[in-house]
């Protein structure tokens, strides 16, 4: 073997570990990647942090608004507040009932019941034009007079406040209606008995 031969097997022999060194170069920077720093400052980075867990929504409590008192029923009102109330005019209609058997006009005669002008504040059974019933005249003796109250009383349930009185009327039921009549009763009078007060009476 010459020294030409020798010079090329050694060229053959240098390239071939040039090769194979510098794959093994470029394989480990592909495998290895970027360097550890790197790695931890990327991933620092890129991860969110962790997000606290929200609050729980607090209800914030609303002052109480009182509401306004629901209106009295009828029959929750005194006689005082329903007389205030009352419309003579419309008790004037409504004792057209009351006309078959009761005198409305001074002086006038008795009729199946005694006359009822005048009556507010008059005692009971005080008219001598009437025969009264003895449960009437029992009840006059007690010194009862036809006060606002009274009379609301009696024609609520004549049989019932008074037993034993032979008026045949069943009564009124209604609150309002009586109130209405016992308002038209108080202007058959010279002098008209004041209204008990309530507050619905405007201030004098």
């Amino acid at each position: 073997m010459n020294r030409f031969d020798l010079n090329r097997i050694a060229a053959v022999v240098l390239s071939t570990l040039l090769v194979v060194t510098g794959a093994g170069i470029i394989s480990n920077a592909v495998l290895d990647g970027p360097s550890s720093g790197d790695d931890d400052s990327t991933l620092s980075n890129t991860v969110a942090a962790p997000v606290a867990p929200a609050a729980p929504a607090t209800t914030v409590a609303q002052p109480a608004v009182n509401a306004p008192p629901a209106p009295l029923q009828d029959e929750e009102l005194t006689l005082a507040t329903l007389l205030a109330r009352a419309d003579p005019a419309r008790g004037a209609r409504a004792a057209i009932k009351c006309r078959a058997c009761h005198n409305f006009v001074p002086g006038g005669s008795s009729r199946a019941g005694p006359g009822l002008y005048d009556i507010i504040d008059r005692p009971v059974g005080a008219s001598e034009k009437f025969g009264y019933s003895t449960a009437m005249r029992a009840h006059a003796g007690t010194g009862a007079t036809w006060t606002y109250e009274e009379l609301d009383r009696f024609i609520t349930n004549p049989k019932k406040y008074i037993p034993g009185t032979t008026m045949s009327f069943a009564g009124l039921a209604k609150p309002t209606e009586r109130a209405d009549i016992i308002a038209y009763l108080r202007t058959l009078s010279p002098s008209p008995v004041p209204l008990p007060a309530s507050d619905d009476t405007p201030a004098p």
